[in-house]
């Protein structure tokens, strides 16, 4: 009971530091987030809006606890742990590129 509670505590305190909107990370970043956490089961996330409000902070905050990872919020630790891959950089390229842009040629 006293573990219960000292969560409890951890997670008011989290709660009471929700970022302002200009500090959010991007909506789709967040979703991928939400989204991933809820296909674990942590249902205190709410629905997938792209927001940071209390409901994911405390997913985050649980996830990140029984995983052994540091307290933070979404960083590159949360999204590997949750399987979420990077935004990809620069053009996307297919591997059939090559083939369709060889037969033009034909």
């Amino acid at each position: 009971m006293a573990d219960r509670r000292a969560w409890l505590d951890k997670v008011r305190r989290t709660l009471m530091a929700v970022p302002a909107a200009e500090e959010q990370p991007p909506t789709a970043e967040v979703i991928a987030v939400q989204r991933a956490l809820q296909a674990r089961r942590f249902t205190e996330v709410g629905a997938a809006d792209g927001v940071v409000g209390p409901r994911t902070i405390a997913a985050i905050t649980r996830f990140r606890q029984q995983n052994g990872l540091p307290a933070g919020m979404i960083d590159g630790e949360l999204k590997r742990a949750l399987g979420i891959e990077p935004a990809v950089s620069g053009p996307l390229h297919h591997p059939t590129d090559e083939v369709v842009g060889g037969l033009a040629h034909m």
